[in-house]
């Protein structure tokens, strides 16, 4: 190796540590492509707490009750290996969409959107949903053993 490619790799080696080191002085940008300002995690679990006191329930999905969403703001909770409340929204509307992590890092896909959620640090986003049937919710984050197990499904209702 000639004295040039040494100098080289050395002020790529440093340029590389500097950059690192500014990143983690930083923080990783916490905007994530959110749509609006987020919660923060108290406000989100109260959020999450009404809307399960206020929502209809009845029918029962994977042991949790279904809620039937009448606000524009809903909550979902990621935990191993779950997205929890089961929620039930009407077609062709807009909701503003809050998803936290409990335990640790997971992500959300939802409608081809995706969220990483890091553990008491809500991440809001719009949702929009279509005509009547089924939403996929997936955990694309690798979150433990039963990670591939880690999905869920909001039943989108054509009633008003």
């Amino acid at each position: 190796m000639s004295q040039i490619d040494r100098y080289l790799t050395a002020i790529l080696i440093l340029g590389g540590g500097v950059l690192l080191g500014l990143w983690l002085l930083a923080g990783p940008s916490r905007e994530q492509g959110s749509d609006f300002e987020s919660l923060g995690a108290d406000a989100f679990r109260s959020g999450l707490q009404r809307m399960v006191a206020e929502g209809e329930g009845g029918l029962v999905v994977d042991g949790h009750p279904l809620i039937r969403v009448r606000d524009d703001d809903i909550f979902l909770l990621a935990r191993r290996w779950e997205f929890s409340p089961a929620i039930e929204l009407r077609a062709h509307h807009t909701y503003h969409l809050h998803l936290m992590a409990e335990d640790v890092v997971h992500s959300a896909v939802i409608a081809g959107s995706e969220r990483l959620l890091l553990p008491g640090q809500p991440q809001s986003m719009t949702l929009t949903t279509a005509a009547a049937g089924q939403l996929a919710v997936q955990c694309a984050e690798f979150c433990g053993f039963s990670h591939n197990l880690m999905a869920a499904f909001i039943k989108i209702s054509g009633d008003p």
